[in-house]
């Protein structure tokens, strides 16, 4: 409970942060919370990018995640545990620098 308690007392900080830097509170909150669509099982090219962009990306087994994030740049997430939703925008999931496994894209 006190857990419980602690996360959303950090995420109405934020949600109050963002709304003071000019950001529509509203808009903030229902992202936070938006439900997806669509799923597809994530292969890793270092050459294609992903059908879609992601939302997020679910971790079935643990491991190096890297890709390209949508607005530029590349980062690799390090030890990335098993049962990991990764709230990220991202275009492609690399081959190489990739060793999780059983990931699945949702749109």
């Amino acid at each position: 409970m006190r857990k419980a308690i602690t996360t959303a007392v950090a995420a109405l900080a934020l949600f109050a942060a963002l709304a003071a830097d000019g950001q529509n509170l509203d808009k903030v909150i229902a992202e936070s919370v938006r439900s997806y669509q669509r799923a597809e099982d994530v292969s890793p090219n270092n050459s294609t990018d992903l059908p879609h962009i992601t939302k997020a990306i679910y971790v079935g087994g643990a491991g190096d995640v890297k890709i390209d994030l949508t607005q530029g740049g590349t980062v690799t997430l390090k030890a990335v545990p098993v049962g990991t939703f990764l709230q990220v925008e991202a275009k492609r999931v690399y081959a190489t620098g990739t060793t999780a496994t059983l990931m699945v894209a949702f749109f």
